[in-house]
Parts: C-alpha cells; sequence; structure tokens
C-alpha cells in the first residue's frame, strides 16, 4: 500500500497543464530501458480540448463529477503532497522507463523504473522540489543526496529529487541510468506527443527459460517464430479536430493473420452499430482457445461441439464478420464466418443444435439449417455458399447466407477492421447502466474504525470479567497484570492493545484527552445469565446513530436508532460505560467514496462520445493498426505492457527461481498467456 501511495503521489491525475520552458530535457529517452513511456500533457492540451471524449474534463455539465472525484483523491492522500487540482494545474509532462527484471533486483515483486514528470511553476516557487520533497517524506530511512542532476533524498533503492521544473521519483539505479544514458527521443516526441515503446525480446526470454522449466505460455501458434525474433511494439496516440487517433505498430514477421477474404468482406452493410471483420489463421483460433480454456471448458466444448475446437476451426478460412444492431432491449445481429473450400460442417451444425433443442428449418440457399432454442431467444445457424451463419436476426442471416453484396463493404487489404457506433449505443445502454450502478458503494482507503471495532470489544470484555463491575474502559490504557479473558469456558491471558491504539483513536476522538474519550463514547453490554458474561455487544454512537462494534466489523452496517438498540440488545444488561443516551459520538473521519457521484450524467457522457473505426494491415515486417475516435487500441496495449513490465515479468523470474530452487513453481493455467 506506501508504494501504492508513492506511486499514485507521483503520478496522479494526469490531466492538462500549461508548456513553460524547463531547464532539463524531461523527455530524454532511456536506450536501456526495456519500455518507455512518454505523455507531453502541454503538446496535448489545446487539441484536447475540441477532441471527444477528453473534451468532457473542459464541459462545465462536467465539473460537478470532476471535482467530486478530485475530493474523494485527496481524502486518499490526506492532501498531501497538495491539493488534487494543484497538482492537475502544474502537471505537465510524464516520462516512464521500465527496466527488464533481473536477479538482483532489490525488490523481486516490483521492476526497476525511473518516473520523470515536468510540472508547471504556477503560484509557486518550486513546485518539482516541493513536490519531490513531499515524496521523500514517505520513503523510510531517506537521507539527503543526489542522483545525476537530481537533488532529493533516498534510501538506496527509491529515491525522489528534482532539478528546475523536473522531478525524478523511482529506482535509484534507474534514474542513474536516465540520467546518463538519455538521448533526444526527438523521433517520437516532436512529432507525437504521447507515445510508448515496448522491446519484446527480453519478455520472450524469460518464457525460453520458463520453457525449459515446464512452464508453457502457448506462443507457438500466436506467434510461431518467437523463439528466432526480437519483436518491438510502438504506440502513439494524439487528438486531431474532434477525434483522437492511435497507432499500434508491432513489428514481428510470419504474425498468424492475413488480409480479410474480399468476397466476405463485401457483404457488411450500414446500420449496424457494431462491425467487426478478421483474417484469422485457423492455427492462431485454436492456440487462442486452448490458451483461454480451463481443461474441464475445453472438455466441454468439444462434446457440445462433437470434435475439438482446434478440428472445428480447421474447417475454416479464419474470414469472420460480426455485424450488430444495438437499438433494441436485445441487441440483433448475425456472425458468418468463410469455410474452407470442400470442407462439410453439416456434423458440427447437427450437434451444436442437438445441444441447443434445435430444429430443422427449410432456409433457401441453405445446405443446412436448424433453429435453435438458447437463453437469449431464438436463433438461427446455417450453412451454404462456402459460409457458415449464426444470429438472431433473420433478415441480416439470409442477406449474408445469400452473398447479397453490402451498401459498406470492409476495406480491401484489410486484416481488421472494427466500428463501433460510441453515441448510439451509449443512448440505448448508459441509462440501464447508471440505474445499476446508482446504488453502488465502495469505500477505499484506511478505514479509522477498523482497528478500534476489532480490539475493544475483547479489550472491554476481558477487563469487566477481570476486574469487575468497577471496570472502566479508561483502564485498558494502564491494564492491570494478568488479564484473561473467558470464551466458551477456556480462560485464555488477554494479549492487550496494539501499540499504536491511542494513535488509532486519536481520529475519532479529535483533541480530547484518551482516557476520558474511552470512559465517555464507548459501553460494553453484556449476557449476564453467564458468569463470567461472555456474549457481548460494544455499543458507540456516530452522527448517523448508534453502531455494534461486533456487529459493525463483519462489514459497516447501517446506523441505529435508540428504539432498534433497544432492540438488538434485548436481555443484555450494561457491564460499563454510561447509557447510550449519554454517550459522547466520535467523530468518523470522512473516507474517500466510489459511487455514482463520480459519472457525469448519461447525457453529457454520450455528447462527448465519437464514433471508433480501427483498421490493421499486415505485412512481411509485422501489424500496423490505425485506430480513430477513441484510442482504444493503443489505450489497452499500454496498461497490458505496464502490467507485464513492473509486475508479471518480475513474477516470471521468481517462477523460474523457484524451479531452479527444486521448490516447483506455482505454475499458471493450461497455455495462459499472463500478458
Amino acid at each position: 500500500m506506501k508504494l501504492l501511495g508513492l506511486a499514485l503521489v507521483a503520478l496522479v491525475a494526469l490531466s492538462a497543464g500549461r508548456l513553460v520552458a524547463a531547464e532539463y530535457d524531461a523527455t530524454l529517452r532511456d536506450p536501456t530501458a526495456q519500455m518507455q513511456l512518454v505523455i507531453d500533457r502541454g503538446a496535448l492540451q489545446a487539441g484536447a480540448k475540441s477532441a471527444k471524449m477528453t473534451s468532457l474534463w473542459w464541459d462545465a455539465a462536467a465539473a460537478p463529477s470532476l471535482t467530486h472525484i478530485a475530493k474523494q483523491l485527496d481524502l486518499l492522500l490526506l492532501g498531501k503532497p497538495a491539493p488534487i487540482g494543484d497538482l492537475i494545474a502544474r502537471l505537465n509532462l510524464v516520462n516512464l522507463a521500465i527496466h527488464a527484471p533481473t536477479a538482483d533486483d532489490p525488490d523481486p515483486r516490483l521492476a526497476r523504473f525511473a518516473l520523470i514528470t515536468r510540472h508547471d511553476r504556477v503560484g509557486r516557487a518550486d513546485s518539482a522540489s516541493d513536490l519531490a520533497a513531499a515524496i521523500s517524506a514517505r520513503i523510510e530511512r531517506a537521507v539527503a543526496g543526489a542522483v545525476g542532476p537530481f537533488q532529493g533524498s533516498g534510501n538506496g533503492q527509491w529515491f525522489a529529487g528534482a532539478v528546475g521544473a523536473a522531478l525524478a521519483f523511482g529506482d535509484a539505479k534507474a534514474i542513474a541510468r536516465y540520467a546518463e544514458k538519455g538521448e533526444s527521443s526527438a523521433t517520437l516526441s516532436s512529432k507525437h506527443p504521447a507515445w510508448m515503446t515496448c522491446d519484446l525480446a527480453p519478455t520472450l526470454e524469460l518464457v525460453k527459460v520458463l520453457d525449459a522449466d515446464g512452464i508453457t505460455y502457448g506462443l507457438d501458434p500466436l506467434l510461431p517464430k518467437w523463439r528466432e525474433q526480437t519483436p518491438r511494439l510502438t504506440l502513439i496516440a494524439a487528438p486531431k479536430g474532434d477525434e483522437w487517433i492511435g497507432t499500434i505498430d508491432f513489428a514481428a514477421t510470419d504474425v498468424p493473420v492475413h488480409a480479410i477474404d474480399p468476397a466476405l468482406g463485401a457483404l457488411a452493410v450500414t446500420g449496424r452499430h457494431v462491425r467487426i471483420a478478421a483474417g484469422l489463421e485457423p492455427a492462431l483460433v485454436t492456440g487462442l482457445l486452448s490458451n483461454l480454456l480451463s481443461v474441464r471448458t475445453d472438455r466441454e466444448l468439444t462434446q457440445l461441439l462433437g470434435m475439438s475446437p482446434g478440428e472445428a476451426a480447421a474447417l475454416f478460412t479464419g474470414d469472420v464478420l460480426l455485424m450488430v444492431d444495438a437499438s433494441g432491449i436485445l441487441p440483433q445481429g448475425a456472425l458468418v464466418l468463410a469455410m474452407k473450400p470442400g470442407s462439410d460442417a453439416g456434423p458440427l451444425l447437427s450437434n451444436v443444435a442437438n445441444a441447443f433443442q434445435g430444429q430443422k428449418a427449410d432456409v433457401p440457399g441453405a445446405t443446412s439449417a436448424y433453429l435453435l432454442d438458447t437463453r437469449l431467444g431464438p436463433w438461427g445457424i446455417a450453412v451454404g455458399k462456402g459460409r457458415l451463419v449464426l444470429g438472431n436476426d433473420p433478415d441480416l442471416g439470409q442477406q449474408l447466407l445469400a452473398g447479397t453484396a453490402g451498401d459498406a463493404p470492409i476495406p480491401a487489404g484489410k486484416a481488421l477492421v472494427v466500428d463501433i457506433d460510441l453515441p448510439l449505443i451509449a443512448k440505448q445502454w448508459l441509462p440501464l447502466a447508471y440505474q445499476l450502478l446508482s446504488k453502488a458503494r465502495l469505500e477505499f482507503g484506511p478505514d479509522p474504525l477498523r482497528n478500534v471495532q476489532f480490539q475493544l470489544p475483547d479489550a472491554m470484555l476481558a477487563l469487566h470479567q477481570s476486574v469487575g463491575g468497577q471496570a472502566k474502559a479508561s483502564q485498558l490504557l494502564a491494564p492491570p497484570e494478568g488479564m484473561t479473558i473467558t470464551r466458551q469456558g477456556a480462560t485464555l491471558p488477554w494479549g492487550g492493545l496494539a501499540k499504536d491504539f491511542q494513535a488509532q483513536l486519536q481520529p475519532l476522538i479529535g483533541a480530547d484527552d484518551a482516557a476520558k474519550a474511552l470512559d465517555a463514547r464507548f459501553s460494553l453490554f453484556g449476557e449476564t445469565s453467564q458468569t463470567p458474561p461472555e456474549i457481548s455487544a460494544t455499543v458507540f454512537r456516530a452522527a448517523d446513530g448508534f453502531h455494534i462494534c461486533e456487529d459493525d466489523r463483519r462489514g459497516r452496517t447501517r446506523a441505529l436508532s435508540a428504539q432498534q438498540l433497544t432492540d438488538r440488545l434485548g436481555g443484555m444488561k450494561r457491564l460499563m460505560g454510561p447509557d447510550p443516551a449519554q454517550l459522547v459520538a466520535i467523530s468518523v473521519p470522512a473516507r474517500p467514496v466510489l459511487d455514482s457521484r463520480w459519472l457525469p450524467d448519461a447525457a453529457v457522457v454520450q455528447r462527448h462520445l465519437p464514433m471508433y473505426h480501427l483498421e490493421a494491415t499486415v505485412s512481411p515486417t509485422g501489424i500496423i493498426a490505425q485506430e480513430r475516435g477513441i484510442t482504444l487500441g493503443v489505450l489497452s496495449c499500454a496498461g497490458g505492457l505496464l502490467y507485464l513490465g513492473l509486475l508479471q515479468q518480475p513474477r516470471m523470474l521468481q517462477y523460474h527461481a523457484l524451479a531452479g530452487d527444486g521448490q516447483g513453481p506455482k505454475k499458471p493455467n493450461k497455455g495462459l498467456v499472463d500478458f
């Protein structure tokens, strides 16, 4: 949690800032790093204001939700090192370098990284230095020092420092490499304000090592030549006009995808809110299924199909077209698969029909067709003219089966095309999603009541059992020697309160004396039919009513009224503390809450959603995908790479170390591609 807090302080609220001159070039590229991410907020700001959906940030109608989010994050960070709004205003650029894990890394759970940020000097003399000092305060055993040009504090592993408007935080060696080896990134940064590069060769080296240990990641069907090549992934994003554009450049040979069959692509039509077309090699499909399905699921699917997934995939070319109309209560659409010449899908259809109580249907142009009874209503499946069609839109299915040319063909030469009408889907489904989320509530961050709720009940009961009717809760701060607690007839020594109990109690009582606060704020009730009493209820009062520690520690319960408390206590007698009506209320500090207030109005979100389009082209050197609207692909790949670099690769190295020690690592699921 402490590491998460450090990272959150340094990365918080990556939003637009104002570009100013900086004494230090924070866009330098570290050639020794495996991954590097650079986001120049100053360069992005002008375009981001008009490009959907970042334009939402500047919409006055969204301001209440954004302000609420900032307040919740302030609660999480306790307002340190500065209010979120100030950090947002000053953060200008982020540069993150991640290094491949090695056996001598100080923390085997986390890869070495260097985070460089650039800050505007808005209303502050030296915001980067102030922020570095705030981060250093959270580093254990930190001493003043320097790494390269950065002046700050660290403990040999972690370091935070600043030079001019630039701040550095992360692994001290990674920052030192950045400062020493950093070189110009003008080839990317001058043209693209947001980019990320990743050399996947170290990842594949780890996969090779684990493969020798007997742990396979199932890469052969996904990237046939992964043992001989060094793939590289480059991600680029930038606003352009009223939309964002993104590029995913995956450099690798013999990628098992191909250009979509023009005859299949010609069937695509307009008026559908989702269109996905792809050209996938059957071996890739089989490999994906093998990696994603458990052994049990694989067997169940084999039983349903009457053949293995690999045998079923071998019937088709891998060309697929999906079109969906999402305007109704139940989306309607159809999926069409191109079949290999001479393949016979009749047995496959018959087996699927048997699994769904299907009935034979007479469909023009179909050599075999069935009507299926599914949980989503009636679906049809048919094969004819070298195509298999599955769906719940009869008109579209008939059109696809007949091979009728559509009015919006898929562009020729593309291996993947995705079109999504996000505004219409949001109009249809966002209100329903909001209604489902309206009652959702998740408190996060440390609970100031938790430790008190768990410690006080046993402590007060042990005190009463040991001292008797004269016991007072304040005695727990200097308890009598030899206190015991009896539960279910067994008497055991009482373990005592935690050393930091008073520190845990202080936020609940403010500036009051701890002894007086305990006596005035907590009461103990118990079943006096037992001697000593073992069943107890520890009562306290808050602004919303009465609470019982023994109930709340199973999960915060709704406050009780005076009558509800009386009913809950039943025949219990007061053993310690004041009458509930005389209890002084504790002050429960506010906790950050994730709830519907984080969400702007559905109509506001809808007007900032663009149409989404992605198309990918395959070549002998790899795949290049271009997307417009929201950069969903770029963001997904970036998130996956960050997880891979920071967390998953160190875990892979741990698997190997355990195997080398003869302990036998905890192997992932069959063929699971973790990254």
